[in-house]
């Protein structure tokens, strides 16, 4: 708890200071969320950009993880402020059901016209399993179409996975077919701030011997039988 506490300080802190300052690239990601994905993601570049002298990252806020519908609170893209959006060459929105296209999108373009908004997508929302808990929204026609008008009214969407990114490509640009939209978009690979020795650091791992694992059931099943 003390290190999230800290981090959460330093975030305030740099803010302060980032907000006074202009890189060649401002960044603001919006609603950073406490988990492993975002850590890769968001967090940890933000600790370190600071080595690439022209560009800023600002995190507006840290929040709890939340599993729950919808998966951000919309008062968190409402705390956005005028200045934070002069500020930023970029702002990049998390995964959300929420239709910030129509909610958000015109009010930056409004303050700032030459910002760029930038939406992620973290998954597959149209092939969701049953027992995954955001399925039972994410197969809600109304929950879907938000998310494709959330992604294709942005300029720029993340991927941290190219075969996500060229499934979900393809049922955008279908959805912007059916519905008239212009598909100008750029869909983006952007891979995630790891280290593979240190992540195989600790891990039974051998580059001469790697163990293929095909299916998740595969894996389960074979965890199984060693118990």
């Amino acid at each position: 708890m003390n290190t999230i506490d800290r981090l959460s300080r330093n975030i305030n802190d740099v803010n302060k200071v980032l907000f006074e300052k202009y890189g060649e690239k401002n960044i603001l990601v919006v609603s950073t969320q406490l988990s492993l994905q975002d850590l890769f993601k968001w967090i940890l570049p933000f600790l370190n950009v600071d080595k690439a002298k022209d560009s800023h990252i600002i995190l507006s806020q840290l929040k709890k993880y939340s599993t729950v519908y919808p998966s951000f609170d919309i008062t968190n893209f409402r705390n956005l402020t005028d200045k934070q959006i002069q500020w930023a060459d970029y702002i990049v929105f998390p995964f959300t059901y929420i239709p910030i296209s129509q909610l958000f999108y015109q009010r930056i373009y409004d303050i700032a016209p030459l910002c760029k908004i930038c939406y992620s997508v973290d998954y597959n929302f149209m092939q969701m399993p049953d027992y995954i808990n955001k399925s039972i929204y994410l197969k809600q026609d109304e929950v879907r179409d938000d998310i494709f008008r959330n992604i294709l009214y942005s300029d720029i969407v993340f991927f941290w996975n190219e075969k996500l990114l060229e499934a979900i490509k393809k049922y955008a640009e279908q959805f912007a077919k059916d519905n008239e939209i212009d598909f100008d978009t750029d869909f983006v690979f952007l891979p995630l701030f790891i280290d593979a020795d240190s992540i195989i650091e600790n891990v039974d791992y051998s580059e001469e011997e790697p163990i293929y694992v095909d299916s998740i059931k595969k894996t389960i099943k074979n965890i199984s039988q060693t118990k």
